[in-house]
């Protein structure tokens, strides 16, 4: 069974695009049997949000209700076919899993992010079935070649972090030519 994971939030202006969320799972889960799986990122803010989709969208649908690590999450996001999400650590997740995804975009770290990797997003004000709908249903239909695109595309992006990461190094330890251990003078 496909899985497609969702990650919203609590926002206050413009709120959460809910139901045009609920519309589209159903849709998904019709056309194509996927099953829904809903991640409350941030445990406390998220939870009750994350419960009122999942009682929206009605069986088949997991609720991860539990707190997870990082590489739980990380592992767990890996095993969807597709993310739609508010969350920024989702999309990043997805992302480092090579997951197709969605960015429903509250504020610009979610938009650039998604511009960095060359996946969609869409505004939350401008989140209706028309908008939504068609990014869905482009990237369900080329899922296999998105994994691989986002693998292509994330290869460089860690190395560049390497670079940023030996070059902070560098910096601080202008002496040293790597990371070596102090010895006593004599």
């Amino acid at each position: 069974t496909p899985l497609v994971g969702v990650s919203m939030r609590p926002w206050p202006s413009p709120p959460p695009p809910v139901p045009v969320v609920i519309a589209t799972l159903k849709r998904l889960r019709q056309e194509h049997g996927i099953h829904p799986v809903i991640f409350p990122f941030q445990h406390s803010q998220d939870l009750e949000l994350s419960r009122s989709l999942a009682q929206a969208l009605g069986s088949p649908v997991s609720l991860l209700e539990g707190v997870y690590d990082t590489p739980d999450l990380q592992g767990l996001i890996g095993r969807m076919d597709l993310v739609v999400a508010m969350r920024l650590h989702a999309l990043i997740f997805a992302a480092t899993q090579h997951v197709p995804m969605i960015g429903l975009a509250y504020d610009p770290k979610v938009r650039q992010f998604l511009e960095l990797v060359g996946s969609p997003s869409i505004e939350l004000s401008d989140v209706t079935p028309p908008t939504l709908d068609p990014v869905v249903d482009r990237l369900w239909g080329t899922r296999h070649d998105e994994k691989q695109r986002l693998a292509s595309v994330l290869s460089p992006l860690q190395e560049r972090a390497l670079e940023t990461t030996r070059h902070v190094r560098r910096m601080l330890y202008p002496d040293r030519q790597g990371p070596t251990t102090a010895t006593p003078n004599s």
